[in-house]
């Protein structure tokens, strides 16, 4: 979501001062400054939107989640007959809090 919002943004920002540009294909100057107009204001709310929603950070929170749910899959598939299951629910509870404890914080990023 973070990058695609950032990438359509740069997208439609550029597309909004080319069709500014074009003649050929866009005759109707009313038209064209329409479009680039909405086209402008698109991009500025997706860069917006993205940066004080904090997608990045609940992003980044939510991979480092998998990935530790990820590895302890592994450590209980390779546990033996008789896992420690107490153990194991213990390590799934601290992934749980330490994600929404990512995804909360409002630690800037350095």
């Amino acid at each position: 979501m973070t990058f695609g919002s950032l990438f359509l943004s740069a997208a439609l920002s550029a597309c909004a001062g080319v069709i500014l540009k074009l003649e050929y294909f866009l005759q109707n100057e009313r038209f064209k400054k329409d479009l680039a107009a909405v086209m402008a204001v698109l991009a500025a709310l997706l860069v917006t939107l993205s940066t004080v929603g904090g997608f990045h950070q609940r992003w980044t929170a939510n991979r480092l989640a998998a990935a530790k749910m990820e590895r302890l899959a592994y450590a209980f598939m390779t546990a033996g007959t008789q896992p420690d299951l107490a153990r194991f629910s213990d390590q799934i509870q601290s992934i749980a809090f330490e994600r929404n404890e990512g995804i909360v914080s409002t630690k800037s990023e350095q």
